[in-house]
């Protein structure tokens, strides 16, 4: 079978329990990001969009007034910033991954707190 340009393989070595080394070959595909995120595009956005505002008005009938208000702001929410991302042409990001690029751009501002606390560095 032909092998698919987008796998890695990545090797670990580890000791046994007789102190042998072990080699260990793991592939992975689209750099270990969930498929999700691959695929996430204009439609898909929509298609999440179209899901939220189904299970918010199946939520009315069942008279949670707080669980159908708090479902009705999410959507609203969601619609809004991805539509917002969609028409701006500032960030390729943004507009290309509507409401997931917020996500980077939030990660990204906490890199340096996520390196301090919780990543060691090459020379400690």
């Amino acid at each position: 079978a032909p092998i698919a340009s987008n796998l890695d393989t990545k090797c670990f070595f580890s000791t046994d329990q007789k102190g042998t080394r072990v080699k260990t070959k793991i592939k992975s595909q689209h750099g270990g990001l969930p498929e999700f995120l691959e695929h996430w595009n204009r439609n898909l956005f929509r298609n999440v969009g179209y899901g939220l505002g189904a299970i918010t008005a199946l939520s009315i009938p069942a008279g949670e007034v707080v669980l159908s208000t708090i479902l009705g702001g999410t959507t609203a929410g969601y619609w809004y910033l991805g539509l917002k991302d969609m028409k701006q042409t500032n960030q390729t990001i943004r507009r290309n991954f509507p409401v997931l690029g917020h996500i980077r751009y939030l990660l990204e501002s906490i890199r340096p707190e996520i390196r301090q606390y919780f990543i060691e560095g090459d020379e400690d």
